[in-house]
C-alpha cells in the first residue's frame, strides 16, 4: 500500500483530476483499514485532498463557474443544513462530526465540477468506484463463495460502509457503474474480469443479509432489463446469478429474506418505523430548522419523544420504542426531516428530482450508442438505487451520491456542449 501510495503522488500532483478521483477512492477504500505499523498513521484521504486543492489552482482549462439547479439545490440544502447545525438540540460532538463530514462531502462535489472536463476524466473517476466498493465486494464475495455462504458479510469498523446495510448499498449503487465501465475496454480480458466483480457484487449484497440490499437488487434487475440494449444476455446473466445466489444462501438467509413479506410483524422492522415517527414529531415540533444533525441520535431528545409515541402519531401502530438508547433515522428521507425540518426535506428531495431529470435530457442529447448515453442511463440506475435503498438507511450525506451528483453535473456540461 505503501508503495502504491507513493507511485499516485506524483500522477495525483501533476494532474487535478487524478487527485480528486483518488480523493474519492481513499474515502470509498478507506486504505486505513488495510494496513498496519506506519501504514496507519498516514492520512491517505487528506492527502489527495490537498493535492486536489493544489492541482486547481493551476488547472489552466477549469470551466468557467455558471448557475446550475443541481448546485443551486445542493447549495442550499448545505447551507440550510449548516443553519439547522447551529441552532440544533442534539449532542454537539455528534453534531460537530456529522457536519463536517457533510461539508468535505460537498466540497468533493464542488471540486470534481471544476476539474472533470474530458471522457477520460469521468472514466478514471468511474475506476476509482468500482476499485474501492467492488474491490471490498470482490474480496468478501469470494470469502462468501468459499465459505459455502456461511460468511456473513460486514463492512469495515469506522468506514463510511461499515454497516452492513450500508455496503450494500454503497455496493447497489456501484454495480451500474462498474457495468458502464466494462462497456468501455477493448480487453476481453478486462472486460471478463469486470464480469466476475459484477456477480461477486451481487453476492456480497446478498451476503450481507441486508433486506434493503436485496430490494435493490430486484429493482435494479428490472431497470436495468428496460434500460439494456441486449435483453437476451442481461436476462441470461440475472438467470445464472440468480441460480448461484439460490444455491449458494444458507436456510437463515431465505428466512430473513421471507420477513420482508410481512414486515408488520418483524420487530426489526418495526422499530424502524417508531424512529420514522420520533423524527416526524421532532420536525412537527420544529417544522422549519429541525433538531440539527444527529438529533434524534441523542438519547436525551430520543426519550423525550419516544414517550409520546403511545399517544401521537397513533395511525400506524407500533411497539413501544427502545427507551434504553437512542437509534438512528433509518432513512434518508426522515433523517433529513428530523434534521433540518420540512424546508431541509423539500430541498433533499428536490435535489435528487433535478439530478434525475437531468439525466433523463442527457439520454435525449446523447446519440444511444455513444458512450456518454450510457453513462446517462448507468447514473440513473445508480440514482435510483440511492432513492430505493435509501428509504431504509440514514446515509443522507453519503459521499457517493455527491459524487454521482458531480458526475451528472459533468455529463450535462458535456451534452450542452454537445447539442
Amino acid at each position: 500500500m505503501l508503495a502504491v501510495f507513493l507511485m499516485l503522488l506524483i500522477p495525483a500532483m501533476n494532474k487535478p483530476f487524478i487527485a480528486v478521483s483518488l480523493w474519492l477512492w481513499t474515502a470509498m477504500f478507506y486504505p486505513n483499514g488495510w494496513v498496519y505499523g506506519f501504514g496507519q498513521s498516514i492520512r491517505y484521504h487528506l492527502v489527495f485532498t490537498i493535492l486536489t486543492f493544489v492541482g486547481m489552482l493551476f488547472q489552466k482549462d477549469r470551466p468557467k463557474p455558471e448557475a446550475n439547479s443541481l448546485t443551486i439545490f445542493i447549495t442550499s440544502f448545505l447551507l440550510w443544513s449548516t443553519l439547522s447545525y447551529l441552532v440544533g438540540i442534539g449532542n454537539p460532538a455528534l453534531a460537530d462530526i456529522s457536519w463536517e463530514n457533510f461539508v468535505k462531502v460537498a466540497a468533493l462535489y464542488y471540486c470534481s465540477c471544476s476539474i472533470l472536463t474530458k471522457k477520460h476524466h469521468l472514466d478514471f473517476y468511474v475506476w476509482c468506484i468500482v476499485l474501492s466498493v467492488g474491490f471490498y465486494a470482490t474480496v468478501e464475495g469470494l470469502k462468501l463463495i468459499a465459505s459455502g455462504g456461511s460468511h456473513q458479510i460486514e463492512g469495515m469498523k469506522a468506514h463510511t460502509l461499515g454497516d452492513r446495510n450500508d455496503l450494500a448499498l454503497g455496493i447497489d449503487m456501484s454495480i451500474p457503474l462498474a457495468a458502464y465501465i466494462r462497456g468501455q475496454v477493448d480487453s476481453k480480458l478486462i472486460r471478463l474480469g469486470l464480469l466476475g466483480i459484477i456477480i461477486l457484487m451481487v453476492l456480497c449484497v446478498l451476503g450481507t443479509y441486508s433486506r434493503g440490499g436485496l430490494v435493490g437488487l430486484v429493482v435494479l434487475a428490472l431497470f436495468y432489463f428496460k434500460e439494456s440494449n441486449n435483453k437476451f444476455v442481461s436476462v441470461l446473466i440475472l438467470v445464472i446469478i440468480s441460480y448461484i445466489g439460490a444455491n449458494l444462501m444458507p436456510d437463515a438467509w431465505f428466512e430473513r429474506m421471507d420477513t420482508i413479506q410481512s414486515a408488520d410483524n418483524d420487530l426489526s422492522f418495526m422499530g424502524r418505523v417508531s424512529a420514522w415517527k420520533i423524527s416526524t414529531l421532532l420536525a412537527l415540533d420544529r417544522p422549519f430548522l429541525g433538531g440539527g444533525m444527529k438529533a434524534a441520535e441523542t438519547y436525551s431528545v430520543w426519550l423525550s419523544y419516544a414517550v409520546q409515541l403511545r399517544e401521537k402519531l397513533t395511525f400506524i401502530d407500533t411497539p413501544p420504542p427502545d427507551l434504553t438508547g437512542a437509534r438512528a433515522a433509518h432513512s434518508i428521507y426522515f433523517q433529513v426531516l428530523g434534521d433540518a425540518g420540512f424546508v431541509g426535506l423539500f430541498l433533499f428531495v428536490s435535489t435528487l428530482g433535478v439530478a434525475y431529470r437531468k439525466l433523463v435530457n442527457c439520454t435525449k442529447k446523447f446519440t444511444p450508442k455513444s458512450p456518454q448515453h450510457t453513462l446517462a442511463k448507468m447514473l440513473k440506475l445508480s440514482l435510483i438505487m440511492y432513492i430505493v435503498v435509501g428509504l431504509a438507511l440514514s446515509k443522507a450525506y453519503f459521499d457517493l451520491i455527491y459524487a454521482v451528483y458531480a458526475l451528472i453535473r459533468v455529463l450535462e456540461r458535456q451534452a450542452n456542449t454537445h447539442s
